[in-house]
């Protein structure tokens, strides 16, 4: 009777035992199916994801069979050749025949290239879709290979780009807009700055002329305040056309040894009149252990200082304006920092006004109630300056408290020998006057130009155009021609190619020729160096500036005279 029971007990836990593992089974089973389930899910969101990627970044994928030519587009491909599954058969001649005729040679070739090579090239090619639309696409492609070398797919991808090359050709087309409004800007202004320079060349020339006559107070007065008017009216065109110059990246520093000291108190009597009159204490403190003779571009340093200075004199009622050059700690290369310092008891500029008058054509009050001139260019032009010439600016105002204004340039002493001495012409050895032809084509530039030369006891022959320039310097015995370049029949650009060729005489070929013209934009002057000129003063003709080119062009070919001798 146990025996029974304890079989009985024994087939029941036989039973619940396997009814356990079965359960166990049936939740592996379970699980395994969720597991199952939840990985095609995710593959499938996945896939989805892909999917959305692809259209999102308008980019498919193909895949090339090469050993069948069965090509596999993916869903993104077809919706960027605007097709149905049914409307494209597989192969890689159904996808050469969507490309554009004029880019499928190159096309082909690529691909042709990657077969070979099995390196990915990369291209930009057209396409024309299913309803006749060319769209630009972005296609790489990838060859890969078996073990034995032989090609087996080629993998790629299509991205739809014609979005991009509409916006690279508009921006193409803004740029080529922006390159033709600059040259039509630079040719008005290349225009104004000729037509307004030539008239202005000959009223200051005849104010200069009157000046050397005899006037009473009155009309002494009057040709004075004339005089400033039209070297104001020149300062303005010179700022703009400088202003031009550094925009357009064409500004150059050119480096010569000049007397700084003979620089600053030249300014500083420029000035002093004007000072004077409104009874302002002009000063000038140098110091000591600046060199008296330095290297730099003097031009730009004077341009600097007129600036600044200036604004300083119009703009200060009563007070003081103090100039002042210090030397700096010379720096490791050699050069020494010089720091030229404008401080004034003006009316002083506000934070905000500061940040406006250090852009061009900003003047810092209200246009309707303005109690200064100016174009509002002159502290545009100093920053810039000073920065082309690896100096530094800085600017300490308070309104109504004065203004401040540091410049701190680059400068070398300059310790140049051998140069050959320039004298003035009037103490030269030479026995007689230089005889100076000068061509030009406007009477009345011709006529001061003429006087005015002829008071520096020089003889002067006049043409006005380069053929009568040519047959006079063939058939006379100048020193110099002082050439216009905008004349009838034969400008002076190509009347000076001339005669250095040789067509005034093979003996003339190298007389001096300096260019006197209106024409003064970026790169007037190298251009007119180039055609073989000795030198370039623009209109209106400063006659200091014009008497010094004399000096030495004519002192060089007196100096090569004596050598030949």
């Amino acid at each position: 009777m146990p025996d029974l029971h304890f079989a009985t007990y024994a087939l029941l836990l036989a039973g619940l035992a396997l009814l356990f593992i079965g359960a166990i089974d049936l939740t592996k089973r379970y699980r395994d199916s969720r597991r199952v389930a939840n990985a095609e899910m995710e593959l499938s969101i996945s896939r989805e994801r892909y999917k959305d990627a692809q259209r999102i970044g308008r980019m498919g994928h193909w895949d090339l069979d090469i050993q069948n030519n069965v090509l596999s587009w993916s869903d993104e491909v077809f919706r960027i050749f605007d097709m149905q599954r049914e409307d494209f058969d597989g192969t890689l001649d159904a996808f050469f025949a969507l490309i554009h005729p004029e880019d499928l040679d190159l096309v082909r070739k690529k691909y042709g290239q990657s077969l070979q090579d099995g390196k990915q090239y990369d291209i930009i090619h057209r396409i024309i879709t299913k309803s006749g639309e060319t769209r630009h696409v972005y296609e790489r492609c990838r060859t890969f290979y078996d073990s034995s070398g032989a090609a087996l797919r080629s993998l790629g991808t299509v991205q739809d780009v014609t979005e991009q090359k509409a916006i690279e050709n508009e921006l193409r087309q803004a740029k080529l807009d922006a390159e033709a409004a600059m040259r039509a800007k630079s040719e008005f202004l290349a225009n104004m700055s000729h037509e307004i320079r030539t008239p202005l060349n000959g009223i200051l020339g005849m104010l200069q002329l009157l000046e050397n006559t005899r006037l009473n107070g009155e009309q002494h007065s009057y040709v004075e305040m004339a005089t400033t008017s039209s070297r104001r009216l020149t300062l303005l065109l010179s700022d703009i056309l400088d202003l031009s110059r550094l925009e357009a990246g064409k500004m150059h520093i050119h480096e010569a040894g000049f007397n700084l000291p003979e620089t600053l108190y030249g300014i500083r009597e420029i000035y002093g009149n004007e000072a004077k009159g409104k009874d302002i204490d002009l000063r000038l403190t140098i110091d000591q252990e600046l060199p008296a003779t330095v290297f730099g571009d003097e031009v730009r340093l004077r341009q600097i200082l007129f600036n600044v200075v200036g604004n300083a004199v119009k703009f200060t009622e009563r007070g003081q304006v103090e100039i002042s050059a210090q030397r700096l700690h010379p720096k490791s290369d050699g050069q020494l920092l010089a720091l030229f310092t404008v401080r004034d008891t003006g009316p002083g500029v506000s934070e905000e006004m500061m940040r406006e008058i250090t852009s061009p054509f900003t003047q810092g009050e209200n246009f309707m109630i303005r109690r200064y001139g100016g174009a509002g260019l002159g502290l545009a032009i100093v920053r810039r300056l000073t920065e082309l010439m690896g100096g530094t600016l800085a600017i300490s105002t308070e309104e109504g408290a004065g203004t401040e204004i540091g410049i701190c340039l680059p400068l070398k002493e300059a310790c140049r020998a051998g140069d050959s001495p320039v004298l003035a012409l009037s103490k030269n050895s030479r026995s007689g006057p230089y005889r100076i032809l000068l061509v030009e084509d406007d009477a009345v530039s011709r006529a001061v130009l003429r006087r005015q030369l002829e008071l520096r006891n020089l003889e002067v022959d006049v043409a006005g155009n380069g053929a009568e320039a040519m047959e006079m310097i063939r058939s006379g015995d100048h020193d110099l021609v002082l050439m216009d370049i905008q004349m009838p029949t034969l400008d002076g650009m190509e009347a000076t190619r001339r005669i250095r060729r040789g067509k005034a005489g093979r003996d003339k070929q190298d007389i001096p020729i300096v260019a006197v013209t209106a024409y003064a934009m970026p790169g007037d002057k190298e251009k007119f160096l180039d055609a073989g000129m000795n030198d370039y003063l623009a209109k209106p003709v400063d006659m200091d500036k014009l008497y010094a080119i004399l000096d030495r062009e004519l002192n060089k070919a007196l100096h090569a005279a004596a050598q030949l001798l």
